[in-house]
């Protein structure tokens, strides 16, 4: 009975709670962050982004601030699917695949005006045997890569340098 009460959502929830008041992380990316999740709340020095899916990003707001765009360029809060042929596959068709759940931020930093570009992605899990979802993965991947590449590209245009956060569930 202890386990089932420990292993409980709401007192998982508080120990991620406790760790991260304790830890004080500038910056979380989440995964697997569902409405149950969300609807119990998160450290109150931190604002949270949400994305497609369950992907989240916790900052502390007192450290950044949340940029919708810069200069004219807007951030997507999540992974624009790509079109692309899945290999595996071999129907021939095209494909629109994106991360299964992803959350993108620009966030500027309050003391240096540095900029981040923060990604929370989850990728589609599989066994290296399964070569659809490997295939699926790869394109996954390959959309994050596009959309970075573009926005970083876009940001330098203008002059603006971001460091790239990447981080969540790969697979």
């Amino acid at each position: 009975e202890a386990w089932f009460s420990d292993a409980s959502l709401p007192c998982r929830h508080a120990k991620v709670c406790r760790h991260i008041e304790h830890v004080k992380p500038e910056i979380v990316t989440l995964v697997e962050y569902d409405g149950q999740w969300r609807r119990l709340g998160h450290p109150a020095r931190y604002d949270m982004i949400t994305g497609k899916g369950t992907a989240a990003i916790l900052f502390d707001s007192a450290r950044f601030e949340h940029l919708n765009g810069l200069d004219g360029i807007a951030i997507a809060g999540t992974i624009p699917a790509i079109e692309s042929q899945l290999d595996a596959n071999s129907d021939g068709k095209l494909h629109q695949i994106a991360p299964k759940s992803s959350c993108v931020a620009l966030l500027r930093s309050r003391e240096d005006f540095t900029l981040l570009l923060v990604t929370a992605i989850h990728l589609e899990s599989a066994p290296p045997s399964d070569s659809v979802k490997v295939n699926l993965r790869m394109v996954q991947l390959r959309a994050v890569q596009v959309y970075l590449n573009e926005i970083s590209g876009a940001l330098a245009s203008m002059g603006h340098r971001a460091v790239i956060i990447l981080g969540g569930d790969f697979n």
